[in-house]
């Protein structure tokens, strides 16, 4: 699990192989990164992250050979601005 981690990475990507080498064959591997979003842009702003686009880490995540994913977003209420996105996968075999 990662939250609010690969934002702060140099390299996202490099993050993101980790974690699927490391993590355990056929296992979960969830991430959540900020929104992109207005609250999104001022935390990026303020804290010089960088914000993944869910579709694009999607995008990473299937080419580490992760499948079976699903994508949330998560907010304090329905018509919250702010908030996160979380997708969960299966991590492949050959990791």
């Amino acid at each position: 699990m990662s939250a609010h981690t690969l934002e702060h990475l140099d390299s996202p990507e490099s993050g993101l192989a980790e974690m699927v080498r490391l993590g355990k064959p056929n296992g979960l591997l969830l991430v959540i990164v900020t929104k992109p979003s207005l609250w999104g842009r001022w935390i990026q702003h303020q804290w010089g992250i960088q914000l993944l686009e869910p579709y694009a880490l999607a995008a990473k995540l299937h080419a580490l050979g992760v499948t079976d994913m699903r994508g949330y977003l998560i907010s304090s209420s329905a018509r919250s601005f702010r908030g996160s996105a979380a997708i969960i996968g299966r991590i492949p075999l050959n990791s």
